[in-house]
């Protein structure tokens, strides 16, 4: 065989067992890498005793203590980092929340009919200013506990007299053609917050009872007319709701007087059904009301807003000076205010045509009953909400005014007819429908319980409901329908 070959066993060759050492009985076979010179460390085998077990992997508890440290140190650091992202994406939905205000709300639907512009404010503006300038109380203070038809003659003369260039304005802006309701000279505060509308309403039922005083029952009730008709030209202008209101308060004045007046008239049916017919057409109009709200609108937003390009007013020439207010930063979103009083109005004005009370429900669920914000303390806008809650609620309360002023007007076309029907027959209708078809074509219907109005022949009243839409058969006061829960007229 070739020494460089390797050998190759035959059949026939009987394998040798492997070269075994001396000491193999005695001692383990060295793991590998375990030098000979610690050979003597290694304890000897022995038949009597079982194999070591093989060493097994070191626990996380055998770790080296520095490699836990590094371990524990990283798994705080990632989670430091995780309470800090979760801290900054907190905190930025909070600053989204709470300063990311709403889009400007869509409210082309509630802008008021363009302004006639002129360089001077309109005739009737003037002399409205003059009347309100000149009106003067009665210098007795007892007069202003009763009504003025209770007043003592002398009492009546001297307040006429003192209001003579009050009254004489009155009639002025009563002819007067150039009216512009819409122009901008009537939002200065000069004339919708001015002292003088108590002495001026106060004069107008004084001069009505002077003049019937004086034995003139249809100056009288032509007097009673024109202050109606005055209360129906300040419906008209919408840039401040003091308007509104003070034409409702005219023409309360007027209907109580008529309804003193017609109570111990002695007109004949014609001159009647055509007192009646004229102040038929003074009604306060649901459309109107409508439309006043447009204006009302336009001067909530500018309170807190201000002026904008497209503003009807700002386009004046020499500009008309609006005082706004101006809010915090704070829990008060503009944007998100203004959607507030656009749904806010956009509500009312839908609700003028139906029955009392349903304005209400829709402010309770825009911004939260009277006094009571909708939106919790703490929330992004509560500012806004409790600000727009202080300003809706008066609207509804003007909305209630306008249809008591209804009610009233109703209930004095109902004694008209009453004393039409008297003057032709020499006694009152047994019942109300007695006055179909010859003076009225239909009755005249309660608007605060959508059905025909009250009436107590035995007792000579006619009534309403009221705010509480109940019915008590009618509650007489010194003053006709002075009681908001039962308007009632007397017939006798």
């Amino acid at each position: 065989m070739h020494p460089l070959q390797p050998h190759t066993p035959h059949d026939d060759e009987v394998p040798q067992a492997p070269w075994h050492s001396p000491w193999a009985l005695e001692e383990e076979a060295l793991p590998p890498g375990f030098s000979s010179a610690r050979r003597q460390a290694v304890p000897s085998a022995r038949p009597d005793r079982a194999p070591p077990e093989p060493p097994r992997k070191r626990t996380a508890q055998a770790r080296d203590p520095i490699q836990q440290r590094v371990h524990q140190r990283r798994r705080r650091g990632q989670g430091a980092l995780l309470v800090l992202a979760a801290v900054a994406l907190v905190a930025l939905f909070m600053a989204r929340l709470y300063l990311r205000d709403e889009d400007r709300p869509q409210d082309s639907d509630l802008r008021p009919a363009a302004p006639v512009l002129t360089t001077s404010p309109p005739t009737a503006f003037v002399q409205w200013q003059t009347a309100l300038n000149a009106a003067v109380l009665p210098k007795s203070a007892e007069a202003l506990l009763k009504p003025a038809w209770e007043w003592d003659t002398p009492t009546l003369s001297r307040t006429a007299e003192a209001n003579h260039a009050t009254l004489r304005a009155l009639e002025s802006a009563l002819l007067e053609s150039d009216w512009q309701p819409q122009n901008p000279a009537w939002r200065t505060p000069e004339i919708g917050g001015h002292e003088g509308w108590d002495a001026l309403a106060l004069a107008c039922s004084a001069t009505i009872a002077y003049v019937s005083r004086r034995g003139d029952e249809q100056g009288a009730l032509q007097s009673a007319l024109d202050i109606a008709a005055l209360g129906r030209q300040l419906q008209t202008i919408s840039c401040w709701p003091t308007y509104y209101n003070h034409g409702l308060r005219l023409q309360q004045r007027a209907s109580e007087s008529l309804t003193e007046l017609l109570r111990t008239s002695h007109a004949d049916s014609r001159t009647l059904n055509q007192l009646q017919a004229a102040y038929e057409k003074l009604q306060p109009a649901d459309s109107q009301l409508r439309d006043a709200l447009n204006g009302f609108y336009q001067f909530e937003r500018v309170l807190f807003t201000g002026m904008r390009k497209d503003d009807p007013w700002d386009t004046l020439p020499g500009g008309v000076p609006v005082h706004t207010q101006q809010q915090s930063r704070w829990f008060f979103k503009p944007y998100a205010t203004l959607e507030l009083f656009a749904k806010g109005f956009r509500g009312l004005k839908n609700e003028v045509m139906r029955p009392p009370y349903s304005w209400t429900d829709h402010l309770v669920h825009v911004v939260g009953p009277a006094g009571r914000p909708i939106e919790s303390p703490g929330s992004p806008n509560y500012a806004g909400c409790r600000y727009a809650n202080q300003r809706l609620w008066p609207y509804a309360q003007l909305m209630e005014n306008h249809a008591l002023q209804r009610t009233r007007h109703l209930l004095v076309m109902t004694l008209f007819a009453i004393r039409s029907y008297g003057a032709d027959k020499g006694r009152a209708p047994g019942t109300l429908s007695d006055l179909i078809p010859r003076y009225f074509t239909s009755l005249p219907f309660d608007p605060f319980s959508g059905k025909p109005l009250g009436y107590d022949a035995p007792k000579g009243l006619v009534f309403s409901v009221g705010l509480d839409l109940k019915s008590d058969g009618g509650h007489l006061l010194p003053v006709p329908m002075s009681d908001p829960y039962e308007p009632t007229v007397s017939i006798r």
